[in-house]
């Protein structure tokens, strides 16, 4: 035995998604969890053994049983730092391994150019590049000089029909830009391979491999603070502490610098209002019943043979807060009108302009909205759920297009 002094904060993490349960994926892409933040609880279960003996304190071994346990980490919620215009090829990013995972689906192609004589509700795009571009999908159209994000609710060849408008008509050889957008499967079957590292004497062998890991996310959106996701992980397998040879050489982030919380838009209206019109909330919290679980089978991998979707029908739902506006009670709530509920965080300007959206396309207020007193001025707080998506035009998978969440990385 030997004790050494070692620091927990030098570490190099790695993720990737599986495309077969609990293997390690032939690419694992180098991650940056927000410090401090990585949490790993592995275990396995000790089953006593109970045998009868005539001594009373002869107490036998116990037996190893199967291995299981948790990941934690957040990471800065960002785009990657090459914007998705004409000729630009996505990039594999470790927040692309983490959402893909814990979501399902991605949607992702390069952008174009504005043609022909757009509206603010219908654009067209370069002669056979409309295939790009996916409904349901977030994109970002040059608007004035600055880049606007919208939905993709509609495509006929090169024409795009978009909600909500953009706030004027663009011109002709203005940007057209792609995003990363993510959004849950309903029959997942989608698991994590996480790897970390702790840096210092190779000797320590202080390295661990999770693999089928079933990922349950959270955004942690607050005003004046970075953006965040939050992943938690319940681990199918692990092997370590030992040296499995990942490397603690020093990397750095490809994705941009992380979004402070200081301006955003939000959109909460009924479906049917197509405006740009910004609806100022004090706070919204956002929570995903993701229902990702392991599917237990004896005989495969530590007790589980894939990760699975189970019942959530109620897949997301909101806590949102501002000042006080009747119609919230006396309209909406009372006619269980179908609202759209958007949060877009932008950074930076002009054509390079970037945005992180996070949409429940469709929700309904449920419960009656509450009014609280604080410092003497009234506020009010309604509870949203979310149901399938109803503004995509005939939508034809019930996965892509009737997604109750969303989010998108322009």
């Amino acid at each position: 035995m030997a004790q050494i002094n070692r620091r927990s904060k030098d570490a190099a993490t790695y993720v990737g998604f599986e495309t077969s349960f609990a293997s390690t994926p032939a690419t694992m892409v180098r991650a940056f969890p927000v410090e401090g933040t990585f949490e790993a609880d592995i275990m396995q279960t000790e089953l006593e053994n109970l045998e009868e003996t005539v001594d009373l304190y002869d107490v036998e071994p116990t037996v190893r049983g199967l291995k299981g346990g948790t990941v934690k980490a957040d990471f800065y919620l960002r785009v990657p730092s090459a914007q998705l215009v004409s000729g630009q090829s996505s990039q594999t990013h470790y927040l692309n391994e983490v959402l893909r995972s814990g979501l399902g689906f991605r949607l992702v192609s390069q952008g174009s150019l504005v043609a022909g004589t757009p509206t603010q509700t219908v654009v067209d795009v370069t002669t056979a590049q409309g295939s790009r571009f996916s409904r349901g999908a977030w994109i970002g159209v040059e608007v004035d000089g600055e880049i606007e994000p919208a939905k993709v609710i509609e495509r006929s060849t090169d024409t795009l029909t978009l909600f909500p408008e953009l706030s004027a008509a663009p011109t002709a050889g203005a940007r057209v830009v792609n995003s990363y957008t993510y959004l849950p499967s309903v029959n997942a079957a989608t698991s994590l391979h996480i790897q970390h590292a702790v840096n210092g004497d190779s000797s320590e062998g202080l390295q661990w491999a999770m693999s089928g890991s079933a990922v349950s996310l959270t955004f942690d959106i607050k005003r004046n603070e970075l953006a965040k996701l939050k992943m938690e992980a319940e681990v199918a397998d692990w092997q370590g502490p030992s040296f499995l040879g990942f490397s603690t050489a020093s990397a750095s982030d490809p994705m941009t610098t992380p979004f402070a919380v200081r301006d955003a838009v939000t959109l909460f209206q009924p479906i049917t209002t197509n405006t740009r019109t910004s609806y100022c909330l004090i706070s919204a919290e956002i929570k995903l019943n993701g229902g990702l679980e392991h599917v237990e089978c004896l005989g495969a991998t530590e007790g589980k043979t894939a990760v699975f979707r189970k019942s959530q029908r109620q897949f997301v739902e909101a806590t949102l807060k501002f000042r006080f506006d009747n119609t919230m009670d006396t309209v909406y709530w009372q006619t269980q009108e179908l609202m759209s509920c958007i949060l877009m965080i932008p950074k930076g300007s002009g054509t390079t302009k970037r945005w992180i959206v996070l949409e429940i396309p469709t929700c309904r207020i449920v419960g009656k909205p509450k009014l609280s007193d604080e410092n003497g001025m009234q506020y009010m707080e309604v509870s949203v759920h979310g149901t399938r998506d109803e503004t995509v035009t005939n939508p034809a998978s019930i996965n892509l297009e009737r997604a109750p969440f969303r989010v998108a990385l322009i």
